[in-house]
């Protein structure tokens, strides 16, 4: 019954490694994590598109144009469409377009420089770099890559309780 699970894994459309699994899942759940400030997002491009902010000190031109914080929005999930066909390139463009959609959303005006966006940025960076080594799961990559996601983790719950440590 094993070796037929195997089998079945191995022969399996996503590719069947566990790194690989691993991968997919860390990559769905960023898109989970991004998408479900959809309202709230939309609709503060909706105010800007609809009033846009000529210019502002802090941030140049780009930054203000609401079209730019949409396309970098959508970014991270228009790259799904290279993961129809499992491969490292694959995965590593859907890990660089969740690092440039979440980096645009943390400095664009309508991102309110969000945690999530920022959860994003780092997540998309361990997805670029456990990108070419998702296959090989065995290796001491795959120690390396629990660390660097525990590092990551960290990083955020230290992020918060500075944040609710310090005064205003």
């Amino acid at each position: 019954m094993i070796k037929q699970l195997k089998e079945r894994r191995e022969n399996s459309r996503w590719g069947g490694s566990a790194g690989n699994d691993a991968w997919l899942l860390v990559y769905f759940g960023v898109l989970i994590g991004l998408y479900t400030k959809f309202d709230f997002l939309l609709g503060r491009i909706d105010v800007g598109l609809r009033s846009p902010v000529v210019e502002h000190s802090l941030f140049p031109s780009f930054f203000l144009d609401g079209r730019v914080a949409l396309v970098a929005y959508f970014l991270p999930l228009l790259a799904c469409v290279g993961l129809w066909r499992p491969s490292v390139v694959g995965r590593q463009l859907a890990g660089i377009a969740v690092m440039l959609g979440s980096g645009m959303l943390l400095l664009h005006v309508e991102g309110y420089n969000d945690v999530t966006f920022t959860a994003g940025l780092w997540v998309g960076m361990w997805l670029l770099w456990w990108a070419g080594r998702a296959e090989s799961a065995e290796s001491p990559a795959r120690y390396q890559a629990i660390l660097f996601g525990k590092a990551i983790v960290g990083l955020f719950f230290l992020g918060g309780a500075v944040g609710k440590l310090t005064g205003e």
